[in-house]
């Protein structure tokens, strides 16, 4: 037995926080109970953000809870929803009784961007916006802010940078580099400049006067016509489950491994084929040594763009076989799409499903789309055996990357949900 199989890496703390709350159980109580944090966002809400005002009326989004008083967001958003994540999960973890040298600490913590919301500030000093907008920023305050004196690194991979984060996080305690790294990602990027691109590249939900802004977003049904922006962080505590149990911890989960891969057809188009995204996938379960059919639950990315969802689905039926009833979820219907944070925000919903054997509903798939034809609910679906999980993540330009989670063999105490 190798020492990864006798005392792998795990999860001993999540934080998160989202538009439905602005910690992870309130997150995940809203989600089960399928709302969705899509709403109308008026210009003035947003005025403290953007401080030239050029929003247009009517913004479909899904800002974070958080980011609602004008005082938490006025030096720089981005930061503060991933503080505000990483120190639940440092709570959770009690990371303040970590006996280690502090250079073997690490931090993974990525962003898609910069904080758009600085930039906007025509009045501030240039070298300070110029500071806030380096992805960079945010690890470098978590470092700075828990004594982190080992890595300090920032992926950044579009829409898929959340996953990358983790996925780097768990490399670095695998090959010996740290002993406990935060790692997760966030974003705050409900500014003029992003929401006049996207809506240019025609990936953003249509609105209509007879469609409430909770329901726009609709992954793999029907009627998708793009997704609703988001805003949101969670971070999580990786470390060997030896490490974790010393402190009275249970682990909540094993990162059994991951993978990225690249599908570089264009910006926002992707291989009709999914030739990547399937290799991907059976790349992930032959590092696991685990059969596809051992999987018993994916997260799916579920942009509800017509492209993705298609080749998401097409990718899943290639590994899985056109009549697999493996059950799938996705989120961003009931939260947006958060960028670079979806997929580490994902992943904390992921760890959250496997802690309670219950998968959230996918929030608008009221409607099936037949030529996805996955094995989805808008419901929550109760899961007692639910034990390994499939996470996969798009982003725009190719990005493609998958984890397996596991869930620990003794589940650590729920809260009420």
């Amino acid at each position: 037995m190798s020492d990864l199989d006798d005392n792998p890496v795990v999860i001993s703390g999540v934080g998160l926080t989202t538009s439905l709350g602005i910690d992870r159980e309130t997150t995940w109580r809203n989600l089960l109970a399928g709302h969705s944090g899509v709403r109308c966002v008026e210009p003035t809400e947003l005025e403290h953000r953007d401080r030239r005002g050029h929003w247009p009326v009517n913004v479909l989004a899904a800002p974070a809870r958080l980011l609602s008083d004008a005082g938490m967001a006025e030096s720089n958003p981005l930061t503060r929803l991933i503080e505000q994540a990483a120190y639940e999960a440092t709570e959770e973890a009690r990371f303040s009784e970590i006996d280690r040298p502090r250079h073997r600490l690490g931090c993974v913590i990525g962003t898609s961007k910069g904080s758009l919301a600085v930039l906007s500030r025509s009045s501030n000093d240039p070298a300070t916006v110029w500071q806030q907008l380096l992805p960079s920023t945010p690890a470098s305050e978590i470092a700075k802010s828990f004594d982190l004196r080992g890595a300090a690194l920032c992926p950044v991979a579009a829409c898929t940078t959340g996953l990358a984060c983790l996925q780097r996080g768990y490399e670095l305690v695998r090959d010996g580099h740290c002993d406990v790294v935060l790692a997760g990602s966030g974003d705050a990027s409900l500014v003029p400049m992003l929401y006049a691109a996207y809506q240019k590249m025609g990936v953003l939900a249509k609105t209509s006067p007879d469609i409430e802004p909770a329901a726009v977003c609709r992954p793999f049904d029907r009627a998708r016509s793009g997704f609703a922006l988001g805003e949101g962080a969670a971070v999580v505590v990786m470390e060997r489950a030896r490490s974790a149990i010393t402190r009275g911890l249970t682990p909540w989960a094993v990162w059994r491994t991951g993978g990225m891969a690249a599908d570089a057809s264009g910006l926002t188009t992707l291989d009709p084929s999914a030739a990547s995204t399937t290799n991907l996938i059976h790349t992930v379960c032959q590092r696991a040594n685990i059969s596809p059919m051992e999987i018993d639950a994916i997260n799916v990315h579920g942009t509800a763009t017509l492209i993705n969802d298609l080749h998401e689905s097409l990718a899943i039926r290639n590994v899985f076989g056109s009549s697999s009833q493996v059950p799938c979820f996705g989120i961003k219907g009931g939260l947006g799409h958060l960028l670079g944070a979806a997929g580490s925000v994902e992943i904390a919903v992921s760890l959250l499903a496997l802690r309670d054997g219950v998968l959230p509903g996918t929030v608008n798939c009221d409607n099936l789309d037949p030529a996805c034809s996955l094995n989805l609910s808008n419901q929550p679906i109760q899961q007692s055996g639910l034990h390994r999980l499939l996470k996969l993540s798009l982003g725009f330009g190719g990005h493609l990357g998958a984890v397996l989670l596991e869930r620990w063999k003794q589940a650590p105490p729920t809260s009420a949900v």
